[in-house]
């Protein structure tokens, strides 16, 4: 089941507020994080859930904003992988 799509801060704020906390646990795994310079790197995994069979990528670019880390972009898909 796909979430609806959320854009910008607002949107994200209230999506959250209006759906249940999750009951699962997830696994990270294969973290890698590319810094681009002082002020920038993109921050990628892997991930299980205890839920489902699918496998999980993470995918976040953070940016130096004045004196704070901020997530300026992420995405996560989970698909089916072979056996």
């Amino acid at each position: 089941v796909m979430s609806p799509q959320q854009l910008g801060h607002a949107e994200l704020v209230a999506y959250r507020r209006a759906v249940p906390s999750p009951n699962f646990t997830r696994t990270l795994h294969d973290v890698r994080i590319t810094a681009f310079g002082p002020d920038m790197a993109i921050a990628m995994c892997e991930f299980k859930r205890s839920d489902t069979t699918l496998h999980g990528f993470q995918t976040q670019t953070w940016v130096r904003l004045g004196a704070q880390w901020k997530i300026v972009s992420a995405h996560v898909s989970m698909i089916p992988m072979p056996a």
